[in-house]
């Protein structure tokens, strides 16, 4: 029956029974509102909405963002608590196209800074929202604090990444034997087999793999076996061991336990060390080869000079078998003294435990041959320093000996008939300069008509007379200073020049001469006007002797109205250059090796030009008696140009062109240190840099430290009585036999066993003594005393 809408009553009941159902329906919604905030709160996951214009109105309370106030965000963008470094990457900017776009959010993920500066990493899903109108409304969805997560897959990212970075190859198995993990290294090791080593595949099927590939040699032909004993070690391992693979890889693999039951596998790539391995087996091998058939003898002793071990030929070089060398001596066995008679452990070497060089031992072998063999040999100490023996090597040199004893029985000889020769070409020079005197000196009365007017026919007679006398003057000459060179007795003296004065000698007797040829000639050196020119350290009558051979040669041999030039040059390494330069017809280059051999003249001697092809070779020598350079380029058609390089002065080292040579006083004192060890000179010259007014010079030998001292005079010489020049020869004795000599002070320096040895020698006469090392403090002292400083 239907309800009567006009009765008050009816109307009023069905009233209160649908405000009775909103009610139950609002109570229930209101639950719903509520479970919904517990569960935002308690659990990981927040509620979040925003208006039309992206920002929050509504977020969830949640226990996992307690250190972010969720207030906080209300009416903010989501942009505002990021960074604008953050906003410009790609990862927001599609971002924000997809809410532009009002499309759904899925798994975005960003980096939330909150106000106490905590930084907190959050992952949203959300959807768009439109009323009924399709209005959009904002977004709703939720979020999740993935901080740890994130930090988390970071750390593992890391982690992966240096495993997968690690040179050495590892493999990490679990309880059941199984593979977990390997690095790039261990795959790359196993290309050839990498689905046995995946996740999950067995060890034991990895290893027959391995066989069954033939990526070990070892297992080749015998898999099953190799299989079964790799198993084993597996199972137990014990120390590492090692395995080759084709190719010829080596590898030192280890295996580990783990507290889990699982296995780590840790493989080193060792095929460098193996191959040294094999290259030292078989140097040892090789050496031992050479030692039974080579000619050297390799020999150790104790620190009392016993043999311990030797190999080699002994019995066909000394003619002692080997095996009776063991503990004995040199002196023992005959044969330990050198060709001065002194024994093997008395010479300095060996007694101040210094490495032996090329000592030579005379040795008679038992069927009365003479031998001779060379020894070489290091001291051999332990980790403290403490001598142990000679490690060395012995070589039979008797043919040498022999052909070295022939050999300068031969050079006696020659020496001899050379001698002979130059005494021979420096009479018979003698003997003919007198008839040529008589030829010259009557040639030139008749050119003066002394006696009556020659006619012109007459005239030329007499002039070829003159110039043919006047050659062979010159060749005579020539011949004496080559012989004067050959037998010694032509020797130099050093001065200080003026270059310039040297041009100025020449110049007027190459004008006459390259006006005779009609070449033109030119003197010049190559700075400016008004500079100066350094001054040489020279012979002045060899030098001069020298330029006019170079610049009559090129004034000779070249074509009428040709050029003949002289520059001199200062060079940066301390010498100065005089170029002669011409243009005249060359030296082809198949000739230049033989342009300075005596009585060369390399074809000219069929030419019109007068020369006896020795001034090449005299002026050479000379040049380089005088500690000087000499050279020459040349090609056929092109000229020549030779150029000799003289030192210069040390004491002057400029003069101007005009004033000629100067020298200053110096008010400072001279110390000379004659030591044949470049590192000991620089030393003492260092230790005496500190005292003012101290200028140090340096000799190599006994020799040539007393000419220096005569040529300086210093004021206090310093001597390495050790050296062999000094402690071989007279030093002393001659020194003090100069009277200019005789006051300097001679400080001996020498090692103290040599000082105690030597009491009535070389130490006995000098002013005062210096032991090995030498002390910074003694030599500044001994120094200040003798020059009273």
């Amino acid at each position: 029956m239907p309800t009567d809408l006009t009765d008050p009553q009816t109307r009023i009941t069905e009233l209160e029974t649908a405000l009775t159902a909103a009610k139950a329906e609002l109570s229930e919604s209101s639950l719903d509102r509520e479970r919904i905030q517990y569960l935002s709160e308690e659990a990981s996951l927040w509620v979040w909405e925003t208006d039309a214009d992206l920002r929050f109105k509504y977020i969830s309370r949640s226990r996992t963002i307690s250190s972010l106030d969720h207030k906080f965000l209300l009416n903010k963008k989501r942009e505002d608590v990021v960074t604008v470094d953050e906003l410009k990457s790609p990862h927001w900017q599609a971002h924000l196209a997809d809410l532009r776009a009002r499309r759904p959010v899925n798994d975005f993920t960003y980096e939330i800074t909150a106000p106490d500066g905590t930084k907190l990493v959050v992952r949203i899903n959300g959807a768009p929202i439109f009323d009924k109108n399709d209005t959009f409304m904002g977004y709703r969805g939720t979020g999740q604090d993935v901080t740890e997560r994130v930090r988390f897959e970071q750390t593992f990212d890391q982690l992966v990444t240096t495993f997968e970075s690690i040179d050495q190859r590892i493999a990490i198995l679990d309880r059941h034997d199984r593979f977990v993990l390997t690095n790039r290294s261990y795959r790359d090791l196993n290309r050839g087999v990498l689905e046995s080593i995946q996740p999950g595949q067995r060890f034991e099927d990895h290893l027959r793999a391995v066989a069954r590939e033939g990526l070990t040699p070892d297992a080749v032909g015998r898999e099953e076996d190799w299989v079964r004993k790799r198993l084993a070690w597996h199972r137990n391992p014990s120390g590492p061991i090692r395995q080759g693979r084709r190719g010829g890889e080596w590898l030192l693999i280890y295996e580990q336990q783990l507290d889990n039951g699982g296995n780590v596998i840790l493989i080193n790539d060792i095929t460098a060390l193996k191959l040294a391995e094999m290259q030292l087996r078989e140097s040892e091998e090789r050496f031992r080869d050479y030692s039974e058939i080579g000619s050297d003898l390799f020999w150790e002793t104790d620190a009392k000079h016993r043999f311990t071990a030797v190999t080699g030929r002994y019995v066909d070089i000394i003619g002692i078998p080997s095996d009776t060398f063991i503990g004995k001596t040199r002196e023992d066995l005959g044969i330990g003294v050198n060709e001065e008679g002194i024994p093997w452990h008395l010479t300095d070497p060996v007694k101040q435990r210094r490495p032996v060089r090329n000592v030579v031992l005379p040795t008679i072998k038992p069927d009365g041959e003479m031998t001779w063999n060379i020894v070489n040999a290091k001291p051999i100490f332990d980790s403290d320093g403490e001598f142990q023996g000679y490690r060395g090597t012995g070589r039979d040199i008797t043919a040498q000996k022999q052909a070295e004893m022939s050999l300068a029985q031969a050079k006696e000889e020659a020496e001899s008939a050379n001698r002979a020769k130059s005494e021979f070409l420096s009479s018979m020079s003698h003997e003919l300069r007198t008839p040529l005197n008589a030829v010259l000196g009557f040639s030139q009365v008749l050119q003066a008509g002394i006696y009556e007017p020659l006619n012109d026919k007459q005239r030329d007679a007499v002039e070829q007379i003159q110039r043919a006398g006047d050659h062979l003057f010159r060749l005579i000459e020539d011949v004496l200073d080559l012989s004067g060179i050959e037998s010694g007795r032509v020797s130099v003296s050093l001065e200080d020049v003026n270059p310039t004065e040297i041009f100025t000698e020449i110049k007027s007797l190459l004008v006459s001469m390259a006006e005779r040829f009609e070449i033109s000639l030119t003197l010049r050196h190559t700075g400016k006007a008004g500079e100066t020119l350094p001054a040489i350290r020279v012979d002045r009558t060899r030098i001069r002797q020298v330029l006019l051979n170079l610049a009559s040669n090129a004034i000779k041999y070249n074509h009428k109205g040709g050029l003949v030039v002289l520059v001199a040059q200062q060079l940066p390494d301390g010498f100065l250059r005089i170029t002669i330069s011409d243009d005249g017809a060359g030296i082809p280059e198949w000739k230049h090796d033989k342009l300075f051999e005596p009585f060369n003249r390399l074809g000219a001697e069929a030419s019109p030009i007068e020369g006896t092809g020795i001034g090449l070779s005299i002026a050479k020598t000379l040049v380089e008696m005088m500690g000087g350079r000499i050279d020459f380029e040349s090609s056929e058609g092109a000229g020549s140009c030779f150029w000799v390089d003289l030192p210069m002065s040390s004491t002057s080292s400029q003069a101007t062109l005009d004033e000629g040579i100067a020298s200053s006083p110096t008010s400072e004192k001279t110390v000379l240190c004659i030591e044949d060890e470049p590192m000991n000179l620089e030393l003492m010259d260092r230790i005496l840099n500190h005292l003012p007014d101290v200028a140090t010079i340096s000799a190599h030998t006994g020799n040539l430290g007393i000419e220096l001292a005569l040529a300086q005079r210093p004021d206090l010489v310093f001597v390495n009585v050790d050296i062999p020049s000094v402690a071989e020869s007279d030093f002393l004795l001659k020194f003090k036999s100069y009277e200019t000599l005789e006051a300097i002070p001679l400080i001996a320096i020498s090692s103290p066993a040599s000082a105690e040895e030597n009491q009535r020698g070389p130490i006995d006469g000098f002013d005062d003594y210096l032991p090995k090392p030498v002390d910074i403090n003694q030599v500044l002292e001994i120094t200040t005393k003798a020059l009273a400083l």
